[in-house]
């Protein structure tokens, strides 16, 4: 994949924040270390390649909050990994999206957006269709001074995407 990014002139690659989680906390420590050294890995390919590798958490994944995302970037002495923000997942375990711009910032090389409804319940809805503060969102990434790439994910919309689309860009 990195190297079929660097051919097609991508800067970055996304992947999801490692397996499902199965509840027993030495699992959950063994599927981090599997998955800490299969990304080391592959940093090392990235580096050569000048394509960014960027986790996606995602509720449920090893990897699912701020903080778990923290503290598996920092253990990586690399400018060629980072994080896939999507602010939908962020909201769904808890956090508040608008705030993990501000904590994440150093480690975000893309954003994903989707609204979620108010009982955080993980599915991809429409932007204003849920309960995610948008505004607040927003004025959060153009205070850190972002200027790269947002997503609206409308995979669930796959029936339906061109009119799913207007009526993300309207809203939005």
């Amino acid at each position: 994949c990195l190297k079929a990014a660097r051919f097609l002139g991508a800067k970055n690659i996304s992947t999801e924040g490692g397996g499902p989680q199965t509840g027993n906390a030495q699992d959950r420590k063994d599927l981090l270390k599997l998955f800490t050294k299969n990304i080391e890995h592959a940093v090392r390919i990235a580096e050569s390649e000048k394509v960014r590798i960027l986790v996606e958490p995602e509720p449920g994944l090893i990897i699912e909050n701020s903080s778990q995302i923290t503290e598996f970037l920092k253990s990586f002495d690399s400018k060629s990994i980072g994080m896939n923000c999507d602010l939908g997942h962020f909201f769904c375990v808890g956090e508040d999206p608008a705030q993990v711009v501000y904590q994440l910032v150093d480690y975000i090389g893309h954003f994903h957006l989707a609204d979620i409804s108010s009982d955080r319940v993980h599915n991809h809805l429409l932007p204003g269709m849920g309960s995610i503060n948008f505004k607040d969102i927003f004025d959060a990434i153009s205070s850190v001074g972002y200027h790269g790439f947002i997503t609206v994910e409308l995979y669930t919309y796959q029936d339906n995407p061109i009119q799913a689309a207007n009526r993300a860009y309207e809203y939005l």
